[in-house]
């Protein structure tokens, strides 16, 4: 799961900001995971070249895609799918799938912003 789009976050459970709060709300594109550790390196978007090599997901919240832009299906029945969003109403997505090229409502908890090529 990498090349989608994130926000720095303060720590879910204890409110606590990553790295004295320097980095909130600042968003980046995800560049590697490391599953085991629950962990994401995370190139810092917006004219920040700060790469933030080891970040809990605790600290990370996926960035919501808008219409028209590419997503990524995180969690749920699509998940690891790529395609793009044709509509929302804030709730629910409908998404055109890459590989079937199939339009399919889904809840957007269940999508990232994704910042890889479709191709």
């Amino acid at each position: 799961m990498r090349n989608f789009e994130v926000r720095v976050i303060r720590h879910r459970r204890t409110g606590n900001p990553y790295k004295g709060g320097v980095h909130d709300r600042h968003t980046g594109q995800v560049l590697r995971v490391d599953s085991s550790r629950r962990t994401c390196c995370v190139q810092l978007l917006g004219g920040r070249l700060s790469v933030l090599e080891s970040i809990s997901w605790d600290h990370l919240e996926p960035v919501q895609p808008r219409k028209h832009e590419n997503v990524k299906a995180m969690t749920g029945e699509f998940r690891g799918q790529l395609g793009e969003l044709c509509w929302t109403n804030g709730n629910d997505g409908l998404v055109r799938f890459k590989e079937t090229s199939e339009y399919k409502f889904v809840d957007m908890v269940h999508l990232a912003k994704y910042l890889g090529n479709l191709v």
